[in-house]
């Protein structure tokens, strides 16, 4: 059996039911003390299953609502990303000598 205090520290919740179904062909039970999550019975192993796919649930929507907001501040003409690099120039106050 593995133990875990969390479940999250065993793997991250996209690959959570790929290394419980590792240990499932390994024979090898899960327990998780936070959720309180047993994979020894039948009732635990569907827990862990609607948790994961709340989980992936949740993250595909934040991956939805950050493309709608980057979306939407490019139609507002927003320049998005980082501040462009400084030029060798820029840099080192003339065009050779760079300041130590």
């Amino acid at each position: 059996m593995v133990s875990v205090w969390a479940a999250d520290r065993l793997a991250a919740w996209r690959h959570f039911l790929e290394v419980l179904d590792t240990l499932n062909h390994l024979g090898i039970e899960f327990a998780s003390f936070r959720e309180n999550l047993d994979t020894g019975g039948p009732l635990g192993r569907v827990v862990i299953v609607i948790v994961s796919a709340v989980a992936e649930l949740e993250r595909n929507l934040i991956i939805e609502r950050v493309r709608d907001g980057l979306r939407r501040a490019r139609l507002e003409g927003r320049v998005l990303g980082r501040r462009p690099g400084f030029s060798v120039r820029e840099r080192t106050g003339s065009e050779g000598q760079q300041f130590g």
